[in-house]
């Protein structure tokens, strides 16, 4: 489970410390002289780090197909929507699109 809630450069920043302090305990007396066991605890924290990191992508990921939705300008989406679904009367005014395209729009996201 991803449960990093400082978004993605608060992850990236902790993740960096991680990796930053198991090579202090791995070749140095920092964590201990001649302590066997380090090793195999650098290796568990490196492997839930690396859990930990493809979990947030895959997270991440679920939402991505829908990018779009916060990178395209929604006023200009919805005009785009109006101009090529609504009518054009004689008086050169606009109708807006019947409720029926609405509601077809809507349900790509069902």
């Amino acid at each position: 489970m991803c449960t990093a809630g400082t978004g993605r450069r608060g992850v990236a920043v902790t993740i960096l410390h991680v990796l930053l302090l198991l090579p202090k305990c791995l070749v140095s007396e920092w964590c201990g002289a001649n302590n066997p066991a380090r090793f195999t605890a650098a290796a568990q924290v490196l492997g839930i780090t690396l859990a930990s990191i493809r979990s947030c992508e895959d997270f991440k990921g679920q939402y991505m197909k829908y990018d779009y939705l916060w990178k395209q300008d929604l006023n200009q989406t919805l005009q785009d929507f109006l101009e090529a679904n609504g009518t054009k009367n004689a008086d050169g005014s606009r109708e807006d699109p019947p409720l029926s395209k609405f509601e077809e729009q809507i349900q790509k996201y069902k």
